[in-house]
């Protein structure tokens, strides 16, 4: 059954708010809740003139932070990013692999593992986790995952 154009406008909207919008915005939550201010999000907030706002959500929140495990606190937040970041390149390529999407599809796993083995070796500042790495790209597999609802390497066909 074909699709009116409406329902796949539609649909797409509602892929990109549950799977690219959403988790953006849930993971930007966790750091400005639950991390150290020293952060780079820290300063885009306050550039964007939010410092105020960030500061009473902190204070709201500060006796439920430590009800999170540690690694919602620190860990979910990054593999939230590389999730979206995967869905929305998979989004793009219409949740297609073919020999070109590939390349672009491997981009999310391979900036979220490449920051954080960049930290293993002192190339990116910050401190390594292995529980990063493991969220990392179990979050970037289910992203590439759940659009293709099946493994998609098996699929992949030269682009004509």
């Amino acid at each position: 059954m074909r699709r009116s154009r409406w329902e796949k406008r539609n649909t797409r909207g509602g892929f990109f708010l549950a799977h690219v919008a959403l988790p953006l915005v849930a993971g930007a939550a966790l750091y400005l809740l639950a991390r150290p201010t020293s952060l780079v999000l820290f300063r885009w907030a306050e550039m964007a003139g939010f410092e105020a706002s960030v500061a009473r959500a902190r204070d709201a929140t500060h006796g439920l932070l430590p009800l999170l495990p540690g690694f919602v606190r620190l860990s979910l937040p990054n593999a939230l990013w590389v999730y979206a970041l995967s869905s929305l390149l998979s989004a793009l390529w219409d949740h297609r692999a073919t020999a070109a999407s590939l390349p672009w599809l491997a981009l999310g796993p391979a900036l979220g593992a490449g920051f954080e083995l960049g930290q293993a070796f002192g190339f990116v500042p910050g401190t390594f986790d292995p529980v990063d790495l493991a969220l990392v790209l179990a979050a970037s597999a289910l992203a590439l995952r759940v659009p293709f609802g099946r493994p998609t390497l098996a699929s992949i066909r030269p682009t004509p």
